[in-house]
């Protein structure tokens, strides 16, 4: 009777992990999306951090798509600065770039898509980068 216990549990534990693995790469492979983007996409930042980076709130991404394109697992983070804010990029008019920024540079991000109309939406994990906010327009 223990051994059945144990290997349902054990069986349980494995479709678990698996559940949770399929999962995190189902929204991991829509990070190729990032290359969609290009350096002539529009961005607009929303709320007041463009004021407080000194950046416009309007524009192109310019190298900055370049610089995203440069992520890393999470893992890899490496944070510049201690003034970490949440700064929120809409691109395009259907994407959404989650932003962690600190030190003047994004560290991490979430590419997320809001398609207008009733198309499933979805949100990738978060990512590690080291991009100066400088990058924008340029």
């Amino acid at each position: 009777m223990k051994n059945s216990h144990l290997v349902a549990l054990v069986l349980l534990f494995f479709v678990a992990v698996f559940t949770l693995a399929y999962s995190i790469s189902e929204d991991s492979k829509h990070i190729v999306e990032l290359n969609t983007l290009d350096s002539d996409s529009l961005y607009e930042i929303a709320g007041e951090a463009f004021s407080y980076y000194s950046i416009l709130q309007k524009g192109h991404l310019g190298r900055m798509q370049a610089c995203l394109e440069k992520y890393r697992d999470i893992s890899g983070r490496r944070i510049k600065g201690s003034d970490s804010k949440v700064m929120i990029m809409y691109v395009d008019g259907i994407y959404v770039l989650n932003t962690s920024v600190s030190g003047g540079e994004i560290y991490s991000f979430t590419l997320e898509k809001r398609p207008p109309n009733s198309e499933k939406g979805w949100v990738t994990p978060v990512f590690a980068v080291n991009c100066d906010l400088k990058l924008l327009n340029n």
